[in-house]
C-alpha cells in the first residue's frame, strides 16, 4: 500500500514538474513576443517620421532645381546681385541705451 501511494506521489510530482517546465518554457516566448510587438510599433512610428522627413527633403530638392529658388538663395544667403543693380545694407539700430559718461562738463555737482 505504501508503494502504491509513493508511486502515485511520484507520478503526481513528475506531472507537476512537467507542467511547471512547460509553463516556464511557454512564458518566456510570450514575453519575447510582447517585447517584439512593442518594438515593432515603435519602429513603425519612427519609420513614418523618417518617410515624412524624406518627403520634405524631396520637395526641397525639387524646389532647388528651379531658377527662381537658386536666385532667391543667391540673393539672401550670398548677397549676390544682378548686373546694373545696386545693393544697400541697412545697419540695424542698437537696442541698447546710449549711456552718457558720469563726467560731463555741464553736470551739476
Amino acid at each position: 500500500m505504501t508503494r502504491s501511494i509513493l508511486r502515485r506521489l511520484g507520478y503526481v510530482s513528475f506531472f507537476a514538474f512537467c507542467l511547471a517546465s512547460l509553463m516556464l518554457l511557454g512564458i518566456i516566448p510570450i514575453q519575447e513576443w510582447f517585447d517584439v510587438r512593442d518594438t515593432k510599433e515603435e519602429l513603425l512610428v519612427e519609420l513614418k517620421e523618417i518617410e515624412e522627413l524624406n518627403e520634405s527633403y524631396r520637395i526641397s530638392i525639387d524646389a532647388l532645381n528651379t531658377d527662381e529658388e537658386i536666385e532667391r538663395i543667391a540673393r539672401e544667403e550670398h548677397s549676390l546681385i544682378k548686373p546694373h543693380e545696386e545693393a544697400y545694407y541697412v545697419v540695424p539700430i542698437s537696442e541698447e541705451e546710449t549711456r552718457i559718461p558720469g563726467v560731463w562738463p555741464f553736470q551739476e555737482s
